[in-house]
């Protein structure tokens, strides 16, 4: 945001304002200056501050120093004459900006951990002479950054801080080996580290602000990836990462339960994931002609061993008219060759069948999941 003013006459004329430029520039000038306005310098329209990039230090050392830059300053030239001056609006405690924009000095060893407001104001001074009397115009404009520093954690009442480094962490959770999982919204980013906060380890890649965080009772991590529209399951480490992207827009929350069912909240609603069908890879297929048989994968499935047998069979609920699916789960069949180009949504149920004999004893147990599944037809 750049604000304008000038100061003028000497000898106390009134003063109109007029704005000119952008909404927030207003500049204030001599009364008689208002009858040739294109004598009089008009600055801080456009006068700004731009971003030094990102900054970062440690408690109780320098940080590099880092020199902020003032943009669309107005040229310097005869009869006027134009200076900069930088003041710091709030800074990290040791820190210091000089008058000329230089962001230095050593970081309060008492500083905890964590993400600090950096803010400073440039000041524009434009000095010209009109009719030969002096007129002098400034133009101040504001930017505000973060600075990311690593230092002690601290105990507020009965509150720890853990970690350091994060940037709008947003969600948070603990499996079963006792380790924590951070969804640190602004830095794109998943942490996993102890509960104390050391062993911070960035796990997986690709993530664009992600939001929820869960862990099921396998120590599978799922991670609500939202600015990707997608959820993402991985292993604790970050490897073997899986992506469920049909049907999210945006999500936000997410949690498992010990059954392996996935919950994700987004887009005005809250859905069910099963992580027992996981995504599948469907070849594209040309309308009117023959997709190459697909056999679809249910993950997650019961061993079958004695005296347990297991079996599952597939239903699909909705699929684009030629396709068909076997109960065995094969997915093939001609798309009608009407069809216009484009993704289409496959709905498939696998139903789990467990049979348990011990002795003259039969148990059956059953576990039903569905997901949607695209293919491209062209």
């Amino acid at each position: 945001m750049s604000r304008s003013f000038s100061s003028g006459f000497r000898h106390g004329l009134g003063r109109a304002a007029a704005v000119v430029g952008l909404v927030a520039t207003v500049v204030f000038v001599s009364a008689p200056a208002m009858a040739s306005a294109a004598t009089v310098p008009l600055v801080g329209s456009t006068f700004s501050i731009s971003s030094p990039g990102s900054l970062s230090g440690t408690s109780g050392q320098a940080i590099t120093p880092v020199q902020f830059v003032a943009s669309n300053v107005d040229a310097s030239t005869a009869p006027a004459t134009t200076s900069i001056t930088w003041v710091a609006g709030q800074l990290p405690a040791g820190l210091a900006l000089s008058a000329t924009g230089q962001l230095s000095g050593t970081l309060n060893a008492s500083i905890p951990g964590g993400v600090y407001d950096v803010r400073v104001v440039a000041t524009e001074k434009v000095v010209t002479k009109w009719r030969g009397r002096r007129i002098v115009a400034y133009a101040a404009a504001d930017f505000a950054t973060r600075i990311s520093i690593a230092g002690p954690s601290v105990t507020v009442s009965d509150q720890t801080v853990i970690g350091s480094g994060f940037d709008t962490p947003s969600g948070v959770a603990v499996g079963s080996s006792g380790h924590v999982f951070v969804a640190d919204t602004g830095n794109s980013r998943v942490v996993k580290m102890d509960v104390d906060g050391s062993n911070r380890t960035v796990i997986g890649s690709g993530f664009a602000g992600p939001y929820g965080v869960a862990v099921d009772s396998s120590g599978h991590v799922f991670v609500a990836d939202t600015d990707n529209s997608r959820v993402v399951k991985m292993d604790a480490d970050g490897s073997n990462q899986t992506a469920f992207e049909s049907g999210f827009f945006y999500p936000y929350g997410v949690g498992a339960d010990s059954s392996g069912h996935v919950f994700v909240a987004g887009n005005g609603r809250v859905v069910t994931l099963d992580a027992r069908i996981p995504d599948q890879t469907i070849p594209s297929v040309e309308a009117g002609q023959p997709l190459v048989a697909t056999q679809l994968v249910g993950g997650a499935v019961d061993p079958s061993t004695p005296p347990r047998v297991t079996s599952v069979k597939w239903f699909a609920s909705s699929l684009p008219a030629g396709l068909r699916l076997s109960s065995s789960g094969v997915l093939s069949g001609t798309p009608l060759a009407a069809l216009d180009a484009g993704r289409y949504s496959i709905y498939v149920v696998a139903t789990q069948r467990v049979t348990t004999k011990i002795g003259t004893v039969t148990s059956v147990t059953t576990k039903t999941t569905s997901r949607v599944i695209q293919i491209v037809i062209t």
